[in-house]
């Protein structure tokens, strides 16, 4: 799911019965992963936002996919499709009040990085897999 809403310059929210997707103070655009609990799946979504957005649903299909030695950078959260071969995504954030690194793979999803402020390091994954990072900064992650 992708939320954006350029222009909103005060509290925005994205809930759905099972979770609080987004929660931000101004501009947001960022990338969540949902549905990703078996007997959990999003039926509705509560928006709070004060400005004109768009909501995006999407399978994994619409991701990024992260090319091994090709960084790619942004801000705010991001999901990345990591393809067979890869062993480790490099990330690396700044100006972050929180960083949080998923993978998901399979049925399982692990959060090996979850940590305030700035991170820089390298997280094991094993390809095909998915990749989301969270922060409320900017990040460039680098696959291997």
């Amino acid at each position: 799911m992708t939320f954006d809403c350029p222009k909103c310059s005060g509290h925005v929210a994205v809930n759905t019965e099972n979770e609080l997707i987004v929660n931000d103070i101004g501009p947001y655009k960022g990338t969540q992963w949902i549905n990703d609990m078996p007997g959990r799946q999003a039926k509705t979504f509560t928006i709070k936002a004060n400005a004109a957005w768009t909501l995006t649903i999407t399978d994994e299909s619409g991701l990024p996919v992260l090319e091994p030695g090709k960084p790619l950078s942004g801000k705010s959260e991001a999901m990345f499709a990591v393809p067979d071969g890869v062993t480790s995504v490099a990330v690396a954030t700044k100006k972050s009040g929180r960083t949080a690194v998923w993978v998901h793979s399979g049925d399982y999803s692990e959060l090996p990085v979850n940590q305030l402020g700035d991170y820089t390091g390298s997280v094991p994954v094993s390809g095909p897999a998915f990749v989301s990072v969270e922060g409320d900064g900017t990040w460039t992650v680098t696959a291997s």
